[in-house]
């Protein structure tokens, strides 16, 4: 063959490769970007959406539509690349959803985003007018109402003239009438007075979406008719009992009977009103709310689960925001997206009723659990107070679920015997918690109960808040808190956190933690009750003995008294283990999850007990750690996820119990076990060697 025709043949197989290395390459990106793989080794999954997210869209049935508008001027390009990988992972999870990206920056964009708007207005228009009908018809009844109550002053004081001023007999009615006619003219002022918010909301329709957001218009008055209602039942009663009084004269008498009929008809007209503007949740008005003030990434539901939005400025940090805190985005986005979507295909999220003995209602105002309280709202959990030392009874928790239909989960921040409060001594405050927790437990309803140190065992008394855990097999040392030593650079000091990682176990609650740092303060030991025969406590955290350094004391209170001291006293002596009056044996279970059938209903009853208090504060669930790459991540996530995984299991909602993607800030490898970490061992000393020892034996006996 001439050179030519050489260069030739290797000119064409050069070609030839070339074409079908590009084709190869072409085929593979094409196959890589529809069917794309990857490996997550970390212990928390950080990689993936996490396994709450997994759960909730594995479950869809029904189309779900997830629309973000937003300025692409306005925001970071790297966050809306992190926030369009979650919605492409959501779209992939779930066959059943769909995302929508909208740049509103552009003419089309805004023209597809009025477009979106207007077919969201359609599809609850009927629900929109009929509920602005019902409430227009409800305030032309409830001016009916105020005019009657006014109209009602002039005959009220017709009786009291009725009746002879000198007399003294008739001074405390003639007093009675005149207080009644002045209330009665009040109230219609106050009804006239509380129609106006409504109907300014009725005209208010020139919105991004034209839909008036009644439901928080009405709230005033709907309560105003409520506290009304019974209110005129007793007046009108009190007249009744008057028309009848034989020492009333007969012309006061004759007066009184048709005043007592008009208040009764007033009290029905005013309880049906009220019933009235008991509205149904319109979700598109609370949208448009929204949309008032920034542009949102809307979930719409199928037809009857209805829609909720995302604020932009939930879901992307301002520009300046340091670049750890952004690295972030993607998983906030995730927790948002699916807290959104849960809210429209699951909506019977848990009432929690917070129990505590501080002589105050003033809880949702505390400052140091506002993160909680707004992390448990973003999920539709709802909170209700019940301070035991100024309410006996347990609050209602009809405004929150009208319909009744919500499972209500009981929460019990602790009270310590050591601390009072103004009137109410510590031990007074502990008692009226304890029965609190025992009419709980006795009425079979979930409870997640938290335990503070308590010296009453000290003296021979018990301590009340614990007193029904033996019906679950348990008992708490109360009295012998958990703390150690710890060696610092001024000497042996004494600490009272434990970090934890929960130990495995067969309840939701155990996955839900599994591999997360949580820390609890002043740890309370739980063991098992002499003679439960019902099911076993499972243990959900641990602590150590660690050869000593940790143990169960029971010299406690100059501690305690000395790290609450807000003067800064100094501790005369550190406590040691003292063999005779401390508990020295570990391990300690110092929080479990417990079942049992309650008596009282016949049905399964769950409880919680964390050897805690406190423990989800926001100054612990929020506390940063700086992470191996300098990002900020929360240094003990598993307290917020086990506070969320007690609720829901405790509410029986287990297929919500899973960890939620902020949980996995954290990307950590899980804990290796006695016998993996032998076997490392044992590769790196003997198989390396030995593995180049067999090689070369194989390679001389290849070669002869």
């Amino acid at each position: 063959m001439s050179t030519a025709a050489r260069r030739t043949r290797y000119g064409l197989l050069a070609v030839v490769l070339i074409a079908a290395a590009t084709v190869s390459l072409a085929i593979a990106n094409l196959l890589a970007s529809r069917y794309s793989t990857a490996w997550d080794v970390t212990a928390t999954r950080a990689q993936e959406l996490s396994p709450r997210t997994r759960n909730l869209l594995s479950e869809l049935d029904a189309p779900y539509e997830i629309v973000l508008a937003v300025d692409s001027r306005r925001v970071e390009r790297s966050s809306r690349e992190q926030v369009g990988d979650v919605l492409a992972a959501f779209e992939r999870a779930s066959p059943h959803l769909r995302a929508t990206r909208i740049d509103t920056a552009s003419a089309a964009g805004a023209a597809e985003y009025r477009s979106f708007l207007a077919r969201l207005r359609d599809r609850d228009a009927a629900k929109i007018a009929a509920q602005t009908a019902r409430v227009r018809e409800t305030l032309d009844k409830t001016d009916d109402i105020a005019r009657g109550l006014a109209a009602l002053a002039t005959p009220m004081l017709a009786v009291r003239d009725a009746m002879p001023e000198p007399d003294p007999a008739f001074t405390k009615n003639r007093d009675a009438f005149m207080k009644w006619a002045a209330s009665a003219g009040d109230a219609a002022q106050s009804l006239a007075a509380l129609t106006t918010a409504p109907r300014n909301a009725l005209a208010a329709t020139a919105s991004t979406l034209g839909v008036p957001n009644l439901e928080p218009a009405v709230l005033p008055l709907r309560k105003y008719l409520t506290e009304l209602e019974p209110g005129l039942a007793d007046v009108a009663e009190k007249v009744r009992t008057f028309s009848k009084d034989g020492v009333a004269t007969p012309a006061a008498r004759d007066l009184a009977r048709p005043i007592a009929a008009a208040l009764e008809e007033l009290r029905t007209r005013a309880a049906l009103a009220a019933d009235a503007l008991r509205l149904e949740r319109l979700d598109l008005a609370r949208v448009a709310a929204v949309l008032e003030t920034q542009e949102a990434a809307i979930v719409v539901g199928p037809p009857g689960k209805g829609v909720t939005a995302i604020p932009v400025s939930w879901l992307f940090p301002p520009v300046d925001t340091p670049g750890g805190m952004r690295a972030d985005v993607g998983r906030r986005a995730e927790d948002l997206f699916a807290v959104a979507v849960e809210s429209l295909a699951r909506p019977a999220a848990p009432v929690v009723v917070l129990i505590h003995g501080t002589p105050s209602r003033a809880f949702t105002q505390a400052r140091e659990y506002q993160g909680m309280i707004q992390r448990l709202g973003l999920r539709g959990i709802d909170l209700v107070e019940w301070a035991t030392v100024l309410d006996p009874e347990p609050p209602s928790t009809r405004e929150a679920d009208p319909t009744g239909k919500r499972p209500v989960v009981y929460v019990v921040l602790s009270t310590s015997p050591l601390t009072s409060h103004q009137q109410y001594t510590g031990p007074a405050r502990v008692e009226a918690l304890g029965h609190a927790i025992s009419r709980i437990v006795q009425d079979g309803a979930p409870l997640l109960l938290s335990i503070t140190p308590s010296d009453l065992p000290t003296y021979g008394q018990k301590d009340p808040t614990v007193a029904a855990l033996p019906l679950f097999g348990l008992e708490a040392d109360s009295a012998r808190p958990i703390i150690r030593a710890v060696l610092t650079p001024q000497g042996r000091q004494v600490a009272v956190d434990q970090a934890l990682v929960a130990v495995p176990g067969p309840t939701p609650v155990h996955g839900a933690v599994k591999n997360l740092r949580t820390v609890l303060e002043w740890a309370i030991p739980l063991r098992p009750a002499p003679g439960w025969a019902g099911p076993p406590p499972q243990p959900l955290y641990r602590v150590e003995s660690n050869n000593g350094e940790a143990w169960a004391e029971s010299q406690w209170r100059d501690l305690w008294v000395t790290m609450h001291s807000t003067r800064g006293a100094a501790l005369p002596e550190l406590p040691t283990p003292d063999s005779s009056r401390d508990d020295t044996q570990g391990p300690w279970t110092v929080a479990a999850t417990c079942s049992r059938v309650a008596p009282s209903t016949g049905k399964p009853q769950r409880l919680v007990v964390i050897g805690a208090n406190d423990w989800f504060q926001d100054g612990v669930t929020e506390a940063q750690a700086q992470n191996v790459d300098g990002r900020s991540v929360r240094a003990f996530p598993g307290n917020a996820e086990l506070l969320e995984a007690s609720i829901y299991w405790l509410a029986g909602q287990d297929e919500r119990v899973a960890p939620s993607p902020t949980a996995r800030a954290v990307a950590v490898i899980g804990p290796l076990g006695p016998g993996t970490r032998s076997a490392l061992r044992w590769l790196v000393l003997a198989g390396l060697p030995g593995g180049a020892l067999l090689l070369g034996a194989i390679w001389r006996a290849v070669r002869g």
